[in-house]
């Protein structure tokens, strides 16, 4: 992932509701703030006594900006803001309005105040675009941070709007098209707008193919997170389908299904190509998650109410028969997963849920698992 979308990525979207709190100065500085000595000399100020957040007794808007971006690496956070808000309330045309905003917007990120940090955003990109030079850089990072404070408060149509805006716009690296295309793609995922979802995320693979046609670009990041969301998408669609009788909607509904977990199959396959182990290890979690609850739903069918007793039992045969072989893919796509997953250490927490849905499975299923589940698999029956 680049600096910006720190929320995208293959390892999934935990998003959490934003806090609504101000933060203010730090205590005892705001006396000293309100007290009228102190005097504006040549664009500085200089007061009677030494600053209580400062620790200054005169400062212009440079010596506030660098003091708040020293502050801020010591990991003084809240002191970094206060100053930041000083700066922008004493010098509200300083030319390092709009590099303080952002640094601002960063440091409420940082202490997961999205709402706040979005205020912060939103006075960079009101201003018109600034066409070029630095604050135009910043003018567009302000846009993806935006999202990523949006998609946190999970306001998923803002941060579609975001990636269409920045997708307008002209003169993006390839980095960050492709960072905007996942980033729209995961907007259109969460309104469960799938086919458009679908396309966009068709698109940044495409954008990718080109990239490489016509240059050395090598970042695989947003490209696997691309191809991983398709299968995701078919694996959401495939949970949709319930099963359930009379026979002929039951028939329907399980062909349908498969189709879906075939799909999915097929595509978080192909998310490999992009991927790194971590990513090896969630495609195994996403396949075998599958092959689980499809026969979990398959065991909890009763058999129909007008079935004799000879047809009762033909019927759970088909059916223990159905479950050993769904049981026997999971074990196969769960442990396959697992062989590549140890090898990274990054991937230990993706490890942890591929060793206990093992464990839950050979629990239900005490026959031991054999080549059965390769052939299966591979056969895609």
């Amino acid at each position: 992932m680049t600096k910006r979308l720190l929320i995208l990525g293959v390892l999934g979207l935990g998003l959490n509701a934003c806090a609504t709190r101000i933060a203010e100065p730090l205590a005892g500085s705001v006396d000293v703030y309100t007290k009228h000595h102190k005097m504006r000399l040549s664009g500085a100020v200089i007061r009677a006594e030494t600053d209580t957040l400062t620790k200054l007794k005169s400062y212009d808007d440079k010596i506030l900006f660098d003091l708040a971006v020293d502050v801020s690496a010591q990991e003084d956070q809240a002191r970094g803001r206060a100053i930041y808000v000083r700066l922008l309330g004493e010098f509200p045309e300083s030319s390092l309005r709009i590099p303080a905003l952002f640094n601002l917007g960063l440091l409420y990120e940082a202490d997961s105040l999205f709402k706040e940090a979005l205020e912060q955003y939103l006075e960079i990109i009101d201003e018109p675009d600034p066409y070029d030079g630095a604050n135009r850089q910043t003018w567009l990072d302000a846009y993806f941070r935006w999202a990523v404070c949006a998609a946190h408060m999970e306001n998923w149509e803002d941060v579609a709007k975001a990636f269409q805006m920045l997708l307008a716009q002209p003169g993006l690296s390839d980095l960050e098209q492709l960072e905007a295309g996942v980033g729209l793609g995961i907007a259109y995922q969460n309104q469960k707008l799938y086919e458009d979802a679908e396309i966009m995320f068709q698109e940044v693979l495409s954008w990718y193919r080109e990239m490489k046609r016509y240059g050395a670009f090598n970042d695989r990041g947003f490209v696997a997170e691309a191809a991983f969301r398709l299968g995701q998408i078919s694996a959401e669609r495939f949970d949709l389908i319930v099963l359930a009788f009379p026979q002929e909607i039951l028939k329907k509904s399980l062909e349908l299904k498969c189709a879906f977990l075939l799909q999915a199959q097929d595509r978080y396959l192909k998310a490999l190509r992009y991927g790194d182990i971590k990513t090896a290890a969630l495609v195994g979690l996403g396949i075998g998650e599958m092959y689980e609850k499809l026969h979990e739903m398959v065991v909890e069918l009763k058999a129909p109410q007008e079935l004799n007793a000879e047809q009762r039992a033909v019927y759970e045969e088909v059916v223990e028969e159905r479950i050993r072989v769904l049981v026997k893919k999971a074990l196969y796509v769960y442990e396959r997963s697992l062989l590549v997953g140890r090898r990274d250490p990054a991937a230990e927490p993706w490890v942890k849920e591929l060793e206990e849905a093992v464990a839950r499975l050979r629990s239900a299923y005490r026959t031991p698992p054999d080549v059965e589940g390769k052939k299966d698999l591979e056969a895609g029956s």
